[in-house]
């Protein structure tokens, strides 16, 4: 009866290929698939029915009823959704859920299965320690952006205080600069009134800012005796007069004539100076005329480089007063225009500086010494000494070349 049955079936779908083959329609297709003949419906042990089955072939068959009869795919999931829902109001959800637990346990344990278990443990377990890494990566990695951000932030401030601590600086820098100019500047003025008033009258004071001051000149006038004067000496020895040359006292004594000129030239010269703006303000009250004397000599020494040259190239030339340099100019060019500036600033001092050249016989050695030999009595002057004005202090010995004690014993 079972093998008719199922001849039957397979002539009917034999039948609905061939037709297919003729184009058939759906409506006609649905309506030969269903069987006509009732099957008998057999209990089924469902304890010995594969889990598979249990699970899945349910929901396979009522997917396919659906597919087929409801050609909408979406409202054929939405009837499947209902149909869950049915089967969890009827508590086939749970029993099946209970089945699949029991058929777990009673299954005997695989061991791949079991290793497969322990790796995916194993992975799960580093994948958490992985996860708990990047977590703290990432949280240690927001604190270094933020401790680099704040650091970044610090650094930036304290350049900028840098900079303005720079700036105030530069700034106090240049205000102390400004102060000390201006108390140099001060000083400087408070020191030029007291000087004025300590040195009016009084030569013994001098203004430490004048490089012509007689102590500088006093100077000078010691180096040029070792420089300039040694050098014309030693000219005036190589020079030959008639074939003749020039013994030590000769060229001593040319020298001496030369210095003693100038110095009596520049003398003269200051003093017709000074004498004609006397005469250009006789009249005027006494007071006056001191202080337009004391501009005046002020201006002289200011300018003294300008009438000290003048004074060099007038006497060169004045025969009648200076013979003497004029005869030797040539050899003695640079002796002589030293004598002629340092001359002519003793002179405008205020009182005027003195050139000694007239020592004693028995020679003071306080205020002279000794050129070549040793002695009491002078033999002839080598070179005058300086004093501050006529009757005040020595800045400069002269020299003198002394006679021979063991002729003076003779004698």
């Amino acid at each position: 009866m079972g093998r008719n049955k199922r001849k039957n079936h397979q002539a009917q779908k034999q039948t609905i290929n061939r037709d297919t083959d003729n184009n058939m329609s759906d409506d006609s297709l649905i309506c030969i698939e269903e069987d006509p003949v009732p099957v008998k419906r057999r209990k089924i042990d469902i304890q010995n029915v594969p889990l598979r089955l249990v699970l899945i072939e349910p929901y396979r068959r009522i997917w396919k009823w659906l597919m087929s009869t409801f050609p909408c795919r979406y409202l054929g999931s939405c009837l499947l959704g209902c149909c869950k829902y049915v089967l969890h109001l009827f508590g086939l959800s749970s029993w099946i859920r209970k089945r699949t637990h029991s058929s777990e346990t009673n299954d005997p344990p695989d061991p791949d299965e079991e290793e497969r278990q322990r790796l995916v443990n194993q992975i799960r377990g580093l994948q958490s320690q992985l996860d708990d890494l990047n977590r703290e990566h990432n949280a240690l990695r927001y604190r270094h952006h933020e401790e680099t951000a704040n650091n970044q932030r610090e650094i930036e401030h304290f350049k900028q205080l840098n900079r303005n601590s720079e700036l105030r600086i530069m700034e106090l820098n240049r205000e102390r600069d400004e102060l000390k100019k201006s108390k140099d500047e001060a000083l400087s003025r408070l020191s030029e009134m007291m000087g004025v008033k300590l040195r009016e009258n009084n030569p013994a004071i001098t203004d430490l800012n004048d490089p012509n001051r007689p102590m500088k000149l006093g100077e000078q006038f010691n180096e040029l005796y070792e420089n300039e004067w040694t050098e014309a000496f030693l000219e005036l020895q190589d020079l030959k007069t008639d074939d003749t040359s020039l013994n030590e006292e000769q060229a001593v004594k040319i020298l001496l004539n030369i210095l003693k000129e100038i110095n009596e030239q520049g003398i003269a010269e200051f003093t017709l100076q000074l004498s004609g703006l006397l005469q250009s303000v006789q009249g005027l009250p006494e007071d006056d005329i001191k202080d337009f004397i004391k501009s005046i000599k002020d201006a002289y020494k200011a300018n003294s480089g300008k009438y000290a040259s003048l004074i060099h190239k007038k006497i060169s030339t004045d025969a009648l007063h200076c013979p003497t340099v004029v005869k030797y100019f040539q050899c003695c060019e640079s002796y002589i225009e030293n004598c002629a500036k340092i001359c002519y600033l003793a002179a405008v001092q205020d009182p005027p500086m003195l050139l000694h050249f007239d020592p004693e016989t028995v020679y003071d050695k306080q205020i002279f010494k000794e050129y070549t030999t040793m002695g009491r009595r002078v033999k002839f002057l080598v070179w005058p000494a300086l004093f501050l004005h006529k009757g005040g202090p020595l800045l400069s010995k002269g020299v003198v070349q002394p006679l021979p004690d063991f002729i003076l014993q003779v004698i």
